[in-house]
Formats: structure tokens, sequence, C-alpha cells
């Protein structure tokens, strides 16, 4: 069984919801079954795209729901603490905090820079069985069909690397095993990763790594809870710790 070893980003899981291409939905895991809708402070963040590439995908593709993650940089927080839009005394504890503000309307989102990661793709639904349905030519609709079918690779890492195709901004994973999950080298990563961490290596607010089946047929059969998959498991770094006087 393929498994996949992703960073686990501090953040704040987000849902897009896409129509024919373009972005019509955008809210947060809530309760699991229903969350708060976001679409209008999503409109800002650079990494999320709002039409999805070009327009022969667009027509093709009646309906795409991509789950990720929305969270702030480093770089981008610190920025944003000692920039004039942060208010004084008011200042953000971490970026997971400053994250959390796209709940906040749009005025009071100045000068934050989001970034958007997608992990997995929940719903694709296409329109693929006639050309002349769409108004494209041949050549159009056989590019953009062949496009559009690499997104139902059996590997959730191939359908996310699809969606670079189509605009996303998608990090790439730590590693992949092809055959299970060899432990030592996870172990390996791990202590490599945490002191990166601790030398303030990352520009990501990372706090561990999310270990996941790579085969879709086993995400479908495992499935989920309301909140959590059971077809991934994260693994969190040791809480920092330090000397006090």
């Amino acid at each position: 069984t393929p498994f996949g070893l992703t960073y686990k980003l501090d953040g704040l899981a987000i849902s897009l919801t896409y129509s024919f291409g373009r972005l019509i939905g955008a809210a947060t895991r809530g309760d699991g079954m229903k969350g708060e809708s976001v679409l209008a402070q999503v409109l800002s963040v650079p990494t999320i795209p709002k039409q999805l590439g070009n327009g022969h995908i667009g027509i093709l593709l009646p309906k795409l729901v991509v789950h990720g993650e929305l969270f702030v940089k480093k770089s981008d927080f610190s920025a944003y603490v000692n920039s004039a839009h942060c208010p004084i005394g008011k200042e953000p504890k971490s970026p997971r905090t400053l994250a959390g503000t796209i709940r906040s309307t749009s005025s009071k989102l100045r000068g934050v820079t989001f970034t958007f990661n997608p992990h997995y793709v929940a719903l694709v639904k296409l329109n693929l069985d006639d050309p002349s349905d769409s108004g494209l030519d041949q050549t159009a609709f056989t590019d953009a069909a062949e496009q559009l079918e690499e997104i139902f690779s059996p590997s959730l890492l191939q359908r996310l690397s699809v969606l670079k195709s189509f605009g996303f901004s998608v990090i790439p994973p730590i590693a992949v095993f092809a055959d299970g999950i060899d432990s030592h080298q996870v172990e390996s990563i791990m202590d490599r990763l945490d002191s990166q961490r601790h030398k303030d290596e990352f520009d990501l607010p990372i706090d561990g790594v999310v270990i996941h089946v790579d085969n879709y047929e086993l995400i479908e059969v495992l499935s989920h809870t309301a909140r959590i998959p059971r077809w991934a498991i994260a693994y969190k770094f040791p809480a920092l710790s330090a000397t006090t006087t």
C-alpha cells in the first residue's frame, strides 16, 4: 500500500467549491457537517484561484470540491505585526491566530497575506460526453479532457499535482512510500525536521507531519468521521521547551 508524508500546517481548514471552473463557495470545517462561509474573504487570497486554469477546463468541469489549509507564513506574520495595519495592543499571538481572522469582515483583513495549500480532492464531476455540447472544437475538447481525466488518478498526491495545472499552489510531499511505511525513515525525517524547527529554518507554520494512505480506493473504504479522516494520522512534534529564570 502506498503512503505519503506531508507537512502538517498549523492554520484553518477550508473547503472550496468550483462550478464550471469558477469559485462559488468557500467554508470553514465547522462541526464537520456545516461550516462558516468565507467566500467574500478568500477572494483576496492569491493562492486560491478564482477561475481554474483556462476556460476550456471550466466548461468541462461542472463541479470540483477541494479541501485544504489556509495559513499565514511566518514571514508574512512578522510583516503584518510590524505594519501599520496591525492594531496596537491587539497583536495576534501566532500565525495560526492570524489565519483565523479570515472569518472577520474584509475591512479587518487589510495587510494580512494568506496562503492556501490543498490536501484533498473531495469531489469531481466532469462532462466529457459530447464535444458539441461544450462549444469547443475537437482539438480543444481533447486537450482539456485529457488534462481533466488525470484528476481521477488512483493516487491522492497525483491528483493534487494536477491541481497545480489548474492554478493552485501545492506544497510538495516530504516523502512517498510505494510499498508501506518505512518507520525508521519516518523517524529520521521527523528528527531532521524537528532540528530545523528548533533552528527556525521553516517559513511554513508546521507543527508536525501527516502520514496518509495514497490510494483513493482505500481512502474511500477507510472513510472519515465528522472531523477526522481515518486514512490519515497526524504525527506532531514534541512541545518546544526552554529554561526560565
